[in-house]
């Protein structure tokens, strides 16, 4: 028995189920020998079983799985009628859902407008205090350099005055490094909080193909 004799076997028994369902059955299988090679496909049959006795046991952990009841030989699938009663419901619900969501609009469109305006604000503030606090810091280094400068020229005509200059220079320069240090650990804040919003899983939801066949 080739590959899609054995294919063809398996489909032609998947009774008692949705389409969508055998269809999923059916490409799994062909994944599982698509996997295994064409090779190894005397091999994988044999570890499979008898076609008919697999596709049994692939419909009924698929009803299992999906909570749907079906017979096997029988012309339509009991589970239809119910399936359909939830898809219709589903869809009332969706529409009541968007009727909501518009008769609503001028509140959460307030609400939302609204906040982007606050996080805006937020932002512009933040922003102003590190540009200020990285401004105000050049401003006192450079004011208590050029008076470090001016004291050690005072020093030759009056020595007290360029003590006082050189302690207000180094008591300026100190000020600005401080603002400076204050600026920097503002920038990597706002920059390690830029990367974690980033870098942060907001999808943990995942894919994951059902495996058929125990």
């Amino acid at each position: 028995m080739t590959r899609e004799e054995y294919l063809d076997i398996l489909q032609n028994n998947l009774h008692g189920i949705p389409p969508q369902e055998a269809e999923n059955i059916m490409e799994y299988y062909r994944e599982y020998f698509d996997d295994a090679g064409v090779e190894n496909a005397e091999k994988v049959m044999q570890e499979l079983g008898a076609p008919e006795q697999l596709a049994k046991r692939a419909a009924a952990d698929a009803a299992a799985e999906n909570g749907f009841a079906g017979a096997a030989g029988s012309g339509q699938n009991p589970g239809f009628g119910s399936d359909n009663g939830q898809t219709a419901a589903k869809k009332k619900h969706t529409a009541a859902g968007i009727t909501l969501a518009v008769i609503t609009s001028p509140i959460w469109a307030s609400l939302l407008l609204a906040a982007v305006c606050v996080l805006f604000a937020v932002v512009i503030t933040v922003a102003a205090v590190v540009l200020s606090l990285g401004f105000a810091a050049a401003v006192m280094v450079a004011a208590g350099l050029f008076t470090v400068g001016t004291a050690l020229v005072t020093v030759f005509l009056h020595i007290p005055t360029a003590v006082m200059l050189i302690g207000a220079g180094l008591v300026s320069v100190g000020l600005g490094l401080l603002a400076a240090l204050l600026t920097y650990g503002c920038v990597i804040g706002i920059k390690k909080f830029v990367m974690w919003i980033s870098n942060k899983e907001w999808r943990n939801a995942k894919i994951h193909k059902p495996k058929i066949f125990a």
